[in-house]
């Protein structure tokens, strides 16, 4: 092996570690993530106030309770994607219930984007939010691993 192919692989070793987890620790960290999501309970990361009319510091409080809860139903995903716990604002939801009906509340605005909601009338999707928190783990897995 001549010195040039040498210094080749150990630059590329470096940025690898100075960048992020060495490819196989990625992979077994979107693996789990992705059973995370299998396993997630998607109406533990909405919130229902108590009544409907939610003023300023029910705000505060919706979102503290909705990172705690999105930090014990995915933390992989958290550990892995913190900005969607930095100051992510909640934003209204509605959710069909088969325990409760038709609830209305909020979720993180950070997951709003990956919250599948119907299209004919806005309420959160259990399969849709999944999917498209998969979708968001292959980006963070594509981002690691470029073709």
């Amino acid at each position: 092996m001549k010195k040039s192919q040498l210094r080749q692989i150990i630059k590329e070793e470096i940025q690898k570690e100075i960048f992020g987890f060495k490819r196989s620790k990625k992979d077994s960290k979107i693996e789990q993530v992705k059973q995370e999501i299998d396993n997630a309970t998607i109406s533990n990361l909405f919130y229902q106030p108590s009544d409907t009319q939610m003023r300023n510091e029910d705000f505060s409080e919706a979102e503290r309770v909705l990172i705690t809860k999105l930090k014990r139903e995915l933390p992989t995903l958290v550990k892995l994607k913190p900005n969607l716990i930095n100051n992510p604002g909640v934003t209204y939801a509605r959710l069909d219930s088969p325990r409760s009906g038709m609830i209305q509340g909020v979720v993180l605005g950070s997951l709003n984007p990956y919250m599948g909601y119907t299209s004919d009338n806005g309420i959160i999707n259990n399969e849709k939010s999944k999917a498209s928190l998969k979708d968001l783990a292959q980006d963070i897995e594509t981002r690691w691993n470029p073709t």
